[in-house]
């Protein structure tokens, strides 16, 4: 349990990090379940911000198996 809440905690951060909102969204999108867009007042992700989260998302491993 203390391993897997450990890389829970490491997504929770970078989701955070990422905007929770849109973060999540994009996070379902790479899994092949489209949410759709964020709506407003929240912000859409820029291809940059989609790469920063790709990466940050890479190195903690993200999806786990």
């Amino acid at each position: 349990a203390h391993v897997i809440q450990k890389q829970v905690n490491r997504v929770v951060t970078c989701i955070i990090k990422h905007r929770t909102i849109p973060a999540t969204k994009q996070m379902c999108k790479m899994l092949g379940f489209d949410a759709g867009q964020a709506v407003y007042p929240q912000k859409q992700f820029k291809d940059a911000e989609i790469s920063a989260l790709k990466k940050d998302l890479d190195e903690i491993g993200w999806p786990f198996n």
